[in-house]
């Protein structure tokens, strides 16, 4: 026999036991499809707050090319620092105000599917308290854009992407029990 889970930790809740090949593919399948469902609403969830995110870096670049084009260079500093500072405080404090309601939301996006329901409040849990970390170098993104600095704007992204984002995911889903 083997037992399968969507994810590890969780006390026990969510095994299933598999005694056959044919049984095994059906309960892989149904864990598969767990992790999936509880993914795409915590991303679902999560992307609300996104929007804002994007919107500060637009904004953050429409002012700072404004600044500069008046040749005010001291305003567009401020203007970037206050954007980074404000991104992080109101979105750090909207992630930590969402965290005693994400399981009655996801209870809503999910009735009758508890697993769902935990895994996705579990993801929710991780990413909601670092939305504030997301908006800084959403808002340093926008200054190098209203500065005229897109390449610099891009090299930042790579890195974070490819530097910082994937090899923290693969570290997280292989070297710990967050998987």
């Amino acid at each position: 026999p083997v037992i399968i889970k969507a994810t590890a930790g969780g006390g026990g809740k969510g095994m299933r036991r598999a005694t056959d090949p044919e049984q095994f593919s059906q309960v892989f399948s149904l864990a598969q499809n767990e992790a999936l469902a509880a993914f795409g609403m915590g991303t679902r969830l999560m992307s609300l707050f996104f929007s804002p995110i994007m919107g500060l870096s637009v904004a953050t670049a429409a002012v700072v090319g404004q600044n500069i084009g008046a040749n005010r260079m001291d305003r567009a500093e401020a203007t970037g620092r206050l954007c980074a500072w404000l991104g992080f405080g109101l979105l750090t404090a909207l992630g930590l105000l969402l965290l005693p309601a994400a399981p009655f939301i996801m209870r809503a996006m999910s009735p009758g599917d508890p697993e769902v329901v935990r895994l996705s409040t579990q993801f929710v849990y991780v990413v909601a308290p670092f939305l504030g970390v997301m908006a800084v170098p959403q808002a340093l993104l926008g200054v190098f854009r209203g500065a005229g600095s897109t390449r610099q704007s891009m090299s930042i992204s790579l890195v974070m992407q490819w530097g910082f984002q994937l090899p923290a995911a693969w570290l997280l889903a292989f070297m710990t029990s967050a998987a």
